[in-house]
């Protein structure tokens, strides 16, 4: 799903005797939804407020084929479990800094350490202080998110909304630099293999 950038629970058609033809492709289009943020202004008691929410709106992705099988040419145990862990994140908020952290550690475990594994990456696009953040905020134990990996260690506990994930700035603020750290590894980790196949 994520290198696709496709949700596969596909609504299919009704069971039909004969499969249609289906002529060889490049790519395939599929018709999603992106969400977008809406603003608007209303007056309340002659003051001029700001209301942001969220929609969705129609959205088209191409694939070209090219990409999906690079990524079945060298996707690796690790790969396919940093990949697993992110769309588990994804789909469930309340947990993904966790699942979001595993991510990035079976990366690093397929280098042997963080270190091994920022020197391997660096030319492929994952930038350690990004990284490094993304396993910060998962493990932080003197000012721990309430939805991190550990128990606070005094009385410091930091709330993220998930409901209001994209409008609370703190909330939105470590989903999204939580979100670009784990793609971005994912990605070098990719970009990793792809070159290392090549050799």
């Amino acid at each position: 799903m994520y290198r696709s950038r496709v949700n596969y629970n596909i609504v299919t058609p009704d069971r039909v005797e004969s499969v249609p033809s289906i002529q060889p492709s490049e790519s395939v289009t599929f018709a999603l939804e992106r969400l977008i943020e809406v603003s608007r202004e209303e007056k309340i008691e002659g003051e001029v407020r700001t209301f942001v929410h969220h929609e969705t709106v129609p959205h088209s992705i191409t694939i070209a084929k090219s990409d999906l099988e690079d990524l079945l040419q060298v996707c690796t145990r690790e790969l396919y479990l940093a990949l697993a862990y992110y769309l588990v994140g994804c789909e469930n908020r309340r947990y993904f800094l966790i699942e979001f952290f595993k991510a990035i550690e079976i990366i690093e475990n397929a280098f042997g350490g963080e270190k091994p594994a920022l020197e391997a990456l660096k030319d492929h696009g994952v930038i350690a202080a990004q990284f490094k953040r993304l396993k910060q905020y998962a493990s932080d134990q003197r000012r721990p998110f309430d939805i991190g990996r550990h128990a606070p260690l005094g009385d410091d506990l930091r709330v993220i909304d998930v409901r209001r994930l994209l409008e609370e700035p703190v909330s939105r603020q470590v989903f999204t630099e939580s979100v670009s750290a784990v793609r971005q590894a994912i990605d070098g980790y990719l970009n990793f293999l792809k070159a290392s196949a090549k050799r």
